[in-house]
């Protein structure tokens, strides 16, 4: 029915704006956004790019009991109906098989029920750009780099102005970026372990291991996404 897909700290506003932006949601664009990837389930709902309200679920890998009664719980707090929903973002991995399986079985019946447009997020673009929103152009490059198994890994690279230099891929150890001697300032997001960096020259890049999806950015490149495509 619907093929409209796009590959595309505690951010919750205060009560008074919060119900501010309810009020104006019914003339705004509003997105649920669904990320069952790791341990912990998120599902948020955003309008025009700003976060209403957020739920997460701590309770580990339970995704399948908790996702759709989160659901319910965040469009009762704003106001919303599910048909008032203008798209569904969903986090589309690397990550848990069984969470994503869960997550993205949501947002497609969602999506398909109701004729939705789709907004597919990887998860390494999401943690370069919640970087890349703090700090622009004091990098050179932000470098994603997760954990696969045993010396593979998960890896995507942006330039200053966030253009993709690498495409989410699979990687082995000797093919990551960092692994080329350059002299670029490098910000580099990663759950490796420090053994990973020891031969690099220090001072050429920082490393960075807060692997928690910012709502508020995400909610800001969900948006972006569905302008680009409506």
């Amino acid at each position: 029915k619907s093929n409209r897909i796009f590959d595309g700290g505690d951010c919750r506003l205060p009560g008074f704006l919060r119900g501010l932006l309810v009020h104006l949601s019914y003339s705004m664009q509003s997105i649920l956004h669904i990320d069952t990837s790791t341990d912990s389930g998120v599902v948020a709902i955003s309008a025009d790019g700003k976060i209403l309200d957020s739920r997460i679920n701590e309770e580990s890998r339970n995704h399948a009991g908790t996702v759709n009664l989160m659901i319910d719980e965040i469009l009762k707090s704003t106001g919303l109906m599910m048909n008032e929903l203008d798209a569904i973002a969903v986090c589309a991995g690397p990550g848990s098989y069984t969470g994503l399986r869960i997550g993205l079985a949501t947002a497609k019946g969602i999506c398909y029920a109701l004729d939705k447009p789709l907004i597919l997020n990887n998860r390494l673009l999401l943690l370069a750009y919640q970087w890349y929103c703090e700090y622009a152009q004091l990098y050179d490059r932000y470098t994603v780099i997760l954990v696969a198994r045993t010396r593979e890994y998960f890896v995507a690279e942006y330039d200053s102005h966030f253009k993709c230099i690498q495409e989410p891929c699979h990687s082995d150890e000797e093919r990551l970026p960092v692994m080329k001697p350059d002299a670029l300032k490098r910000l580099v997001i990663t759950d490796a372990g420090d053994n990973l960096f020891e031969q690099l020259e220090k001072g050429v890049f920082r490393v960075e291991k807060d692997l928690k999806i910012d709502l508020s950015a995400w909610a800001s490149r969900a948006f972006e996404d569905f302008k680009c495509h409506n």
